[in-house]
């Protein structure tokens, strides 16, 4: 990466707003679909046709009706159950619907699209960890308990790099040229933003140098939330060498999960970075997946990333990363007030008191498992991108 690191994706003028899992999430995205004029972007790892999934879609035809330009690529994988059979039904109606790497044979192998992006006619977008699903909406099974996750949505110059993305993986140019009327009034804002990319196939691998380079360099503060934490030897290294050197840092991570076997293996964990003086904490409200960190009250990220191989070394992520400290806080004052003070903290003498030979022996077989077949996957990718 070069010498400027994330800093050389930042763009100046932009307006930056926090949004967390729930109801008020997908009301703000129906909202801008509902009132998109020209064109939309919509790129998605999950796709749900439950009921949040029926909501976005009829409020993409809706959309589609009054001549706006659909683009939905979803995960062939992550989004199966999605019935392919609606495909030709969506393009009477103008959506054009793309299947990311369609899964073959052995297991779904390949690699595999894991972004949470929403781009509205050049001039509002939203990316985070926030699939469309009744799981992150709150509704039905999950009423009142959605999932918990994070998203960003911007107004500014980051949308049109965050439309680059799109194109990229859609493998065209938007066929819509939307006026820009908008580009005036986006030298009224001020809030600091960038795209960060990780791809490791194609080189891109920015996140994944954010967090090392964000790591290295801290002085006071860490919080990590992560729902599939299993960070390479490397990072791990890192965090312990910075609560070492003095740095306070708080991991919020899964006391429920949708993968119970990631949740095991992660607690393999647990006591070396509790004896750094690392603080724990679970969250059990209900099943955590949101991906962001923050760094001395200078940077933060927010996105698809997960600190692990797959996001690593397999995935297509994107995450927006910011060092606007008027947004720091606003998200700070979020897992303050809403996240931390609900989450179960993990005391040292209290995990190794109720830790058992069997539950020890049974989180090492998780861990070592799971790093296993991350490497075997990784493996398996580059010789098939190599091939």
């Amino acid at each position: 990466m070069p010498n400027k690191g994330y800093k050389q994706f930042l763009s100046l003028h932009n307006r930056i707003d926090i949004l967390k899992s729930g109801p008020e999430f997908f009301e703000a995205i129906l909202h801008q679909i509902e009132i998109a004029e020209f064109e939309i972007h919509a790129q998605f790892y999950i796709f749900s046709l439950d009921e949040t999934g029926l909501n976005i879609l009829n409020a993409l035809k809706r959309a589609a009706q009054r001549g706006v330009k659909i683009y939905l690529l979803m995960d062939d994988f992550g989004s199966k159950l999605f019935p392919k059979k609606i495909l030709s039904a969506c393009q009477q109606l103008g959506i054009e619907l793309k299947w990311f790497a369609p899964v073959k044979f052995p297991f779904g192998l390949g690699k595999r699209l894991h972004h949470k992006l929403l781009v509205i006619d050049r001039k509002w977008a939203v990316c985070g960890g926030i699939n469309i699903s009744d799981a992150y909406a709150g509704i039905g099974a999950h009423k009142n308990n959605p999932w918990l996750d994070f998203a960003i949505a911007v107004e500014g110059e980051v949308v049109l790099d965050l439309l680059r993305v799109c194109e990229k993986y859609w493998r065209a140019k938007s066929k819509v040229k939307a006026p820009f009327h908008t580009k005036n009034k986006w030298q009224e804002l001020s809030q600091q933003v960038g795209v960060l990319q990780n791809n490791w196939f194609s080189r891109k691998k920015y996140i994944a140098s954010y967090y090392y380079t964000s790591l290295r360099n801290a002085k006071s503060e860490i919080v990590i939330v992560n729902s599939y934490f299993l960070p390479s030897f490397r990072y791990r290294k890192m965090l312990i060498k910075a609560a070492q050197r003095g740095v306070k840092i708080s991991i919020v991570l899964s006391g429920k999960s949708d993968v119970p076997l990631m949740q095991n293996a992660m607690k393999f964990m647990y006591q070396e970075f509790l004896e750094s003086g690392i603080e724990l904490y679970e969250w059990k409200q209900s099943v955590l997946h949101a991906k962001l960190a923050l760094f001395d009250a200078k940077s933060f990220t927010v996105g698809s990333y997960n600190l692990n191989h797959l996001s690593q070394f397999s995935s297509v992520e994107t995450n927006l990363v910011s060092t606007n400290y008027e947004a720091y806080l606003q998200l700070q004052s979020i897992l303050n007030t809403a996240v931390i003070p609900k989450c179960e903290p993990i005391d040292k003498e209290r995990f190794l008191h109720k830790r058992t030979q069997l539950g020890s022996f049974f989180q090492y077989i998780s861990y070592s498992l799971l790093i296993s077949l991350f490497r075997l996957y990784q493996r398996f990718m580059y010789h098939q991108h190599n091939s």
